[in-house]
């Protein structure tokens, strides 16, 4: 359930930011992670991108771990 229904389509408008976000940015910046280390030829480096992707995950979780409920 939404926190108010009065502001529905922005509350949805965030949501969908949130959701979408990620998956814009991502391509963006895996290719700096799979450079590292790499050599040419190697198709990169995918243990530095999943190591990293993990980490970010990580991260999300501990930031989200705190909120206790919508206003």
């Amino acid at each position: 359930m939404l926190p108010n229904p009065q502001e529905a389509a922005k509350d949805l408008g965030i949501f969908n930011i949130a959701s979408a976000g990620p998956q814009s940015l991502a391509p963006a910046i895996a290719p700096i992670f799979l450079a590292i280390g790499a050599t040419a030829g190697s198709g990169g480096n995918y243990v530095a991108l999943y190591i990293t992707a993990a980490l970010f995950a990580i991260i999300g979780a501990l930031l989200v771990q705190p909120i206790r409920k919508a206003r």
